[in-house]
């Protein structure tokens, strides 16, 4: 393993196939699931790279209000887990997005990934303190179905500084 470079990625037509091999490795895990469509329409996203190799991947998936900005798609190579990459690119994330003059940033986490959401900043929060339309992405969601009278397994987090 090289030494992990962390850096800007704006997916062109051709590079969302990158990002779905990476989300491929896990299938399952993820809250929605990730399309080109998304890929594509995540403009400022950020990876990490051993050599060429894209092992983890984290984007801002939207912008609310014009002032709340959502983290999402935060992925990494199983290969490369408990090694620092996630911690590492909500960090950089986190910062560049604030310095952007976002006034609040929330995530959406399952239970696996709320320990390292937690660990930078980010508090759980209240669904009915979000902007009503970061929670239409819900009606997306697999798990729905199945949830269907029961609590969601996903959290909101809330960056804060």
């Amino acid at each position: 393993m090289n030494e992990i470079i962390y850096k800007a990625f704006e997916p062109g037509p051709d590079d969302w196939q990158y990002i779905q091999e990476l989300a491929n490795y896990c299938e399952g895990e993820q809250m929605l699931p990730i399309t080109q469509a998304k890929i594509i329409s995540n403009k400022l996203g950020l990876v990490a790279l051993d050599g060429d190799k894209i092992v983890g991947y984290i984007a801002q998936t939207a912008l609310y209000n014009g002032s709340t900005a959502e983290i999402g798609s935060l992925i990494v190579h199983p290969q490369y887990r408990k090694q620092g990459i996630a911690n590492e690119l909500i960090r950089i994330d986190t910062t560049r997005i604030i310095m952007s003059g976002v006034e609040s940033l929330i995530a959406f986490c399952n239970p696996n990934s709320a320990p390292i959401f937690i660990g930078r900043g980010f508090k759980l929060v209240s669904l009915c303190s979000l902007p009503t339309d970061s929670l239409l992405a819900c009606t997306g969601c697999p798990k729905k179905e199945k949830l269907i009278g029961s609590i969601c397994c996903d959290r909101a987090y809330m960056f804060a500084d």
